[in-house]
């Protein structure tokens, strides 16, 4: 049975369903953001966590209709039975770098009979972290025992950073070395005499 979550109504406000009657929707949408957070109870009829990522996206599509110049950042709260298999394999499904449609920010998995949640964000934090915070603190104050991470980088974006810094690391020793100006520094031309 769902958990009665305190959302707050400045970050989001309650959707009614058009298509996935089961899913309770909270939703913000303006001219420049489009955020929203699902809430549902997984069927025991879905085999794997797989299953159940495909299912939320396209569910979420359905929902929410993502444009394609400004997309939509989501959050999931998941009820489960039991585990599921690759029960902890959620990190797999959210998404470490930006999408053209929809990109799943976070996830809650929440096994009732355990009292276990476990939680999943984006190594980004962005809009919906406050929600993401607030829906664990509250677990946690009903008596769920409450795990969290973020995601590790993407690949490119790692490999991005890396090569910023070598270029950043480099400019300062050929500064050092008085191959070149100090890094950030502006030249200005000589002035011109009379």
């Amino acid at each position: 049975m769902p958990i009665d979550f305190h959302i707050d109504p400045k970050l989001l406000k309650k959707k009614n369903a058009q298509a996935e009657f089961r899913w309770r929707l909270w939703e913000k949408k303006n001219l420049n953001i489009h955020r929203a957070v699902i809430e549902w109870v997984v069927p025991d009829s879905f085999k794997s966590i797989d299953d159940v990522a495909v299912r939320v996206r396209k569910g979420v599509c359905e929902e929410f209709r993502p444009g394609r110049f400004r997309g939509l950042g989501f959050g999931a709260i998941l009820y489960f039975d039991k585990q599921p298999p690759g029960f902890y394999r959620f990190d797999e499904h959210i998404d470490r770098r930006q999408r053209s449609r929809e990109i799943w920010q976070w996830v809650i998995a929440i096994i009732e009979k355990d009292r276990l949640a476990v939680g999943v964000h984006t190594w980004l934090p962005g809009y919906l972290r406050p929600v993401y915070d607030s829906i664990l603190a509250q677990l946690s104050a009903a008596g769920f025992e409450c795990h969290a991470a973020d995601t590790g980088k993407d690949t490119f974006i790692e490999n991005s950073e890396r090569v910023q810094e070598v270029f950043s690391l480099s400019s300062w020793l050929f500064w050092i070395l008085g191959l070149r100006e100090r890094p950030g520094s502006r030249r200005h031309p000589p002035a011109e005499g009379p």
